[in-house]
């Protein structure tokens, strides 16, 4: 028997067959819930728990980003709804409006209906041109979404269609209107880059011919930002379209709102470290991804944090407030799992021999330092976004709408801490009404986001009182930026940061998905 592998061949007596003719699709497995592999150091028990922890934490998470999502989802539809509206109100221009749109990053499961209903208001005849074979099946889809519009739906066969048969009847469905302008039609095509380009330009060649018969809005879905999307279109094309663009790039939006949300944000049970925010963000940055790519990226976190760490269900100890008790309940292999902890080894290294000693050999020691490290965490990011934003408001003042620059720049204060001396030469290079006007809308933010820093507010407020008075000094400023620092530093720092957050060193394709 001749047997001989080499570029995916392999022959047995003469018969060649490919490996793909081998392959053999597996089952589908259905499990009902995922599971933990169990460390070798604890219980089923625990590793169930840990699992269950994961998917609380997990719900917690998305649930906030769909929220963000959605904000973001109802804006950009607004927008569009306004654009509409705008449009209806002259609808006799030589040419077709047209708005471009960007719809490839998943604002919503289906974009279509969520248009439908946001533009229910202004018109009720919008069609989804779907259909792209050829321009008569596209005139008789079109044709058969405007016939399902009728009270009495139409139950007969679709008939082949011209345009002449789509303005007949428009105008026979708008009679009851007379003596009002009647409403627009807009046609949505969710992805213009799918749709052949001698077929869209025979289209919009037609609507532009019959526009006073058929007045039409043209919204126009693209899948990627680009500035060449309508390269492909000929100058007499461009010429029968009335341009307008509602382009929202979510790394300019809902990607900046997210990973500061996961960095800073006190009420969640997991947190990324600024570093590895900052790496991330760089990842998504230049690239054209949906916004469910970052979902799943954040997913493959979470689940790489629990699933390696033994003792991430303490992540949820801290934002329930259950620190004590879950310390308490802690396993004698637990305790040695804190133990050997780099952090923990780290700080067990910097303290002197009685207190190493006890660290080392007394478990009712190290649980009562455990319970206060896990509280320094939890009083870290309560005071760790208050007081970096308003360091950046002290800077900058609140007027930048450029959440990614901003993003990148509240990080830049934790990640590369330029030091006391450069903010101080920063706010004292500031005009004086500039100044006078971020100094009183930091004391403002810190008021409503912070209880706890008394000690900046008040230093906030004698800057203020100095400078209407001219008798702010440079030790003023220097107090500020000194009180601020104390609490913007990275949770790398912090003892048993690694067990409640989330760090990389290296990336790889799976981080960005």
């Amino acid at each position: 028997m001749n047997n001989r592998r080499g570029c995916g061949i392999m022959e047995l007596e003469g018969l060649s067959l490919t490996k793909g003719c081998l392959a053999v699709a597996p089952k589908k497995v259905q499990q009902s819930s995922i599971s933990f592999t169990k460390h070798p150091s604890e219980t089923e028990k625990e590793a169930q728990r840990r699992c269950q922890k994961y998917q609380k934490c997990l719900t917690q998470i998305e649930g906030k980003i769909d929220d963000l999502m959605k904000e973001f989802e109802d804006g950009y539809h607004n927008d569009i709804k306004d654009y509409v509206s705008s449009v209806r109100q002259d609808l006799t221009l030589p040419r077709i409006p047209a708005c471009v749109f960007n719809g490839g990053f998943d604002v919503s499961v289906n974009l279509f209906d969520k248009l439908k209903e946001s533009l229910s208001s202004i018109t009720s005849i919008i069609v989804n041109v779907q259909v792209y074979s050829s321009m008569k099946a596209l005139m008789k889809d079109i044709f058969q979404q405007l016939l399902s519009l009728e009270e009495e739906a139409y139950t007969g066969s679709i008939p082949d269609c011209s345009i002449s048969t789509i303005c007949d009847w428009y105008r026979s469905y708008t009679i009851s209107d007379a003596g009002q302008s009647p409403p627009p039609v807009v046609l949505v095509i969710e992805c213009i880059e799918s749709v052949p380009v001698p077929l869209l330009t025979e289209l919009l060649l037609i609507l532009h011919s019959r526009l006073q018969e058929f007045p039409v809005i043209l919204l126009l879905g693209v899948r990627a930002v680009h500035n060449g999307f309508g390269l492909n279109f000929t100058p007499s094309i461009l010429s029968v379209l009335k341009w307008d663009m509602i382009i929202k790039d979510p790394l300019q939006s809902i990607i900046p709102k997210t990973l500061e949300m996961l960095c800073f944000d006190s009420s969640l049970p997991f947190h990324f470290t600024p570093s590895f925010t900052h790496s991330l963000l760089g990842g998504f940055e230049g690239q054209l991804l949906p916004i469910a790519n970052l979902k799943k990226s954040i997913q493959y976190h979470l689940l790489e944090h629990f699933y390696w760490q033994p003792l991430s269900f303490l992540c949820d100890s801290i934002s329930s407030g259950t620190i004590r008790k879950d310390i308490k309940s802690l396993s004698k292999d637990q305790v040695e799992m804190i133990r050997s902890s780099p952090s923990m080894m780290s700080y067990v290294e910097s303290v002197d021999f009685e207190e190493r000693k006890a660290l080392l050999q007394d478990d009712s020691h190290l649980k009562a330092k455990a319970e206060e490290f896990l509280k320094d965490i939890q009083l870290f990011y309560q005071s760790l976004e208050p007081a970096v934003k308003t360091l950046y408001i002290l800077v900058y003042g609140k007027t930048s709408k450029d959440k990614l620059a901003k993003l990148k720049m509240l990080l830049s204060y934790i990640t590369d801490s330029q030091g006391k001396d450069f903010y101080v030469q920063a706010v004292k290079l500031l005009d004086e009404t500039v100044l006078q006007r971020n100094l009183h809308e930091s004391i403002t933010y810190i008021t409503a986001a912070c209880s706890n820093l008394s000690d900046i507010l008040k230093a906030l407020q004698d800057c203020l009182s100095g400078s209407k008075e001219g008798t702010l000094s440079t030790e003023h400023i220097s107090t500020v930026i000194d009180l601020l620092m104390t609490h913007i530093h990275s949770p790398q720092r912090l003892t048993l940061h690694d067990v409640v957050c989330y760090d990389s060193n290296k990336m790889t394709p799976y981080h960005i998905l």
